[in-house]
């Protein structure tokens, strides 16, 4: 039986969390022996605390990896549950767990890469993705495409493998249809990567035109108060509206007629992805892996990056149009229960993990 440890210390709860956290509790209950070192506060730990998932906590920063101490207690947890495949998510905990990793002769070391940004070309990133990882799991081509623009991927001897995020394929009723305004919808965390600004001015728009629309934004972050101070400066209150972090985003998106998002870059829409499980129809900017979630013209639109105005004009398009937003709806759920099946995403991390080093 292989014994698999999961690390991820991020304390906030994403599209990376939500993966892990997913794939070690389906692992769990297919008779894998799961283990996770994970943050003392973090999300991760609430969601699998009443598993069979054995954990460890430690809060690893920056600079863990030069933390005699720190990597010491995490060796003792790796020796003494015997694991001899990690899992793990963020850049940071990796430079800490490959070296600990290494020390202790764990072999199997798999880095999923979740973030569409470029590595830096260092001496020492070239170290960890040569000597310390044994496989890299992109979340897309984008994802992939980005990690090499400053390194060379023929330097880098770690296995190479795509796996999209995964989801529940299953149909949602949609809940509000109570009167004629058309709810859009985002569901991020409130922070710079999110692109938040954006649907601000699209909320401005929709005002200056009248039109009978308005935006909600599911979520939390440090950019809420000032959030909350440009929608009052606006007088945006009946065109723009926080509704807090939800528990579950399906009841969130439930709510909607379309899903708008305004990322700056992703490295998978997984929000896209669960919209469009809700038949949603799909508006965002033609930026890194939105492109190989949304279908132009088919499943929704993808307009200039960073241009509200055109945003503006694929939305009331979408806005005046009951047939288009059923046909986009449509082909939306067709193509995330082809594409995205958790499943699916699954059966290929287990044949990931049976493949010999």
């Amino acid at each position: 039986m292989k014994r698999v440890c999961f690390v991820n210390t991020t304390p906030f709860w994403g599209g990376g969390e939500k993966w892990h956290t997913e794939n070690a509790i389906a692992m769990s209950e297919r008779d894998f022996d799961v283990h996770f070192i994970l943050h003392s506060d973090g999300e991760i730990k609430d969601r699998i605390k009443n598993t069979s998932i054995d954990y460890y906590q430690v809060n690893i920063g920056s600079f863990s990896f030069l933390n005699y101490f720190t990597k010491k207690q995490i060796a003792n947890y790796l020796i003494s549950k015997k694991i001899d495949t990690i899992i793990v998510n963020d850049s940071r905990d990796l430079k800490t767990i490959g070296l600990v990793a290494k020390k202790v002769g764990i072999k199997r070391v798999i880095y999923r890469r979740g973030i569409a940004r470029p590595v830096n070309a260092t001496r020492f990133n070239q170290f960890i993705y040569s000597r310390l990882v044994s496989d890299i799991i992109f979340n897309s081509e984008e994802t992939k495409k980005q990690f090499f623009s400053n390194l060379v991927e023929a330097d880098i001897k770690a296995k190479q493998h795509l796996l999209y995020n995964g989801l529940e394929i299953k149909e949602y009723t949609q809940n509000h249809k109570s009167n004629d305004k058309i709810i859009i919808g985002n569901a991020s965390r409130l922070t710079e990567q999110k692109g938040i600004e954006y649907l601000i001015e699209l909320a401005q728009i929709l005002k200056k035109n009248d039109v009978n629309a308005e935006i909600r934004i599911a979520g939390k972050g440090h950019l809420q108060e000032q959030l909350e101070e440009q929608r009052k400066d606006n007088g945006l209150e009946d065109y723009f509206k926080l509704v807090g972090f939800y528990d579950d985003v399906h009841e969130f998106l439930s709510e909607l007629d379309i899903y708008v998002c305004s990322s700056k870059f992703e490295g998978f829409g997984f929000s896209i992805a669960e919209a469009m499980l809700h038949k949603l129809p799909v508006v965002g900017f033609d930026i890194s892996s939105n492109p190989e979630v949304i279908e132009h013209e088919k499943t929704g639109y993808l307009v200039s990056p960073f241009d509200v105005e055109e945003l503006y004009q694929a939305t009331i398009k979408i806005i005046n149009s009951s047939n288009l937003r059923s046909e986009l709806g449509e082909n939306g759920f067709n193509k995330a229960s082809n594409q995205f099946d958790r499943e699916k995403g699954f059966d290929k991390l287990v044949q990931i993990l049976e493949i010999d080093k």
